[in-house]
């Protein structure tokens, strides 16, 4: 039988050493504990260009979304402007545009552009009135109606009014230009009759000018007159025919 005397301090040495021994692990744990929190800490730190990064690339078109982007609308088709086709092309409406009148291609583009638009001031603008023309107009103007004379504030508007009418808002080329002096030029304009499908069917690159059709087509030709750095178009003597024949005209005729 096992002594009590000596049973005592064996007790006491296992205690001591299962004290220690649990001491020693919490020790051991809390330092794992730290180690894991700092790998921790250095991984996020890792992680951090990684996660910009990917947050700019979630905010950026790739390389291919930009191609296609890029193809898309290099595939879109963009009308001819009047002022840098060739002649003999055809512009549609939408290559119209008001360019001011500082060449003979800009004022007709402008006086184009201004028909479309249905803009008569800018039409007006465009117009050149030589001093027997212009009383010519005012005749014309002075025997209106009271009630027709009132809807136009200028025998210069009324020519301009019946001008922007007679442009079809379809399509035109150029089919010949030739300034005759510095200040003078004459301009062929084909204009596509209504009639015809609104837009009418590409030409060749190089086709020659076209010769006018009466039932297809309606040729226009122009003088233009240089004033100071402007052109402008003068008004002939058969644009006041032109007016009389539309105020002429039977309502709906």
């Amino acid at each position: 039988m096992i002594s009590r005397h000596f049973l005592f301090p064996a007790l006491s040495v296992a205690a001591a050493f299962l004290a220690s021994a649990w001491l020693y692990q919490r020790h051991v744990g809390a330092r794992l504990q730290e180690e894991l929190a700092a790998a921790r800490a250095k991984n996020a730190g890792l992680r951090q260009p990684e996660a910009a990064r990917d947050r700019i690339a979630a905010t950026q078109p790739t390389v291919e979304k930009a191609m296609v982007a890029e193809a898309t609308v290099a595939a879109e088709p963009v009308p001819p402007d009047l002022v840098t086709a060739s002649l003999g092309e055809w512009t549609s409406a939408a290559g119209w545009r008001n360019r001011g009148r500082f060449t003979v291609r800009d004022t007709i583009s402008t006086m184009l552009a201004a028909a479309a638009a249905g803009d008569v001031g800018a039409l007006q603008a465009s117009l050149e009135f030589s001093a027997e023309i212009r009383q010519r107009a005012r005749e014309v103007y002075a025997k209106l109606k009271p009630e027709t004379q009132a809807q136009y504030r200028s025998p210069e508007e009324l020519v301009a009014a019946v001008t922007l009418y007679r442009i079809p808002r379809t399509a035109a080329q150029l089919i010949w230009l030739n300034e005759t002096d510095a200040d003078h030029a004459i301009v062929g304009v084909m204009l596509l009759n209504p009639a015809v499908a609104a837009a009418p069917p590409p030409p060749e690159r190089n086709a020659p000018p076209m010769l006018p059709d009466g039932s297809r087509t309606r040729l226009a030709l122009l003088n233009l007159h240089r004033t100071g750095a402007e052109w402008r178009i003068v008004v002939p003597a058969r644009a006041l025919d032109e007016v009389v024949r539309e105020l002429s005209r039977p309502p709906g005729g």
